[in-house]
């Protein structure tokens, strides 16, 4: 009799709040895989999405930097996309903050 009868604990979903940001950048590695993965699905149709992922990771392993090029690059170009917006979008909220400043400061002006 050492149990004790009731509800059995139930975990909690944690809710997790969609921010506003922009999109992450992209990997070399993510680019390859996206485009590779599109073509691995027409070969080898009947490939489970983790033995497509096997594959093109050691695919990707047996790749040249010179191979790999072309991936670093767009890699680059959509790390300079997410700072741009970053900036973008952190300039706009500072922008914001002042603005409720002013206000505030007019407001007690008044009185």
């Amino acid at each position: 009799m050492g149990k004790k009868a009731g509800k059995a604990r139930v975990a909690k979903k944690s809710k997790r709040v969609k921010k506003d940001g922009p999109k992450k950048p992209k990997s070399a590695f993510m680019f390859y895989s996206q485009e590779r993965r599109v073509t691995l699905k027409e070969e080898q149709p009947d490939l489970k999405i983790t033995e497509q992922s096997k594959v093109i990771g050691q695919e990707w392993g047996k790749l040249t930097n010179d191979q790999k090029a072309p991936y670093a690059e767009k890699a680059s170009q959509d790390k300079e996309r997410y700072n741009q917006e970053k900036a973008n979008l952190s300039g706009h909220a500072e922008d914001e903050e002042e603005e409720e400043k002013k206000e505030e400061s007019e407001e007690s002006d008044e009185d």
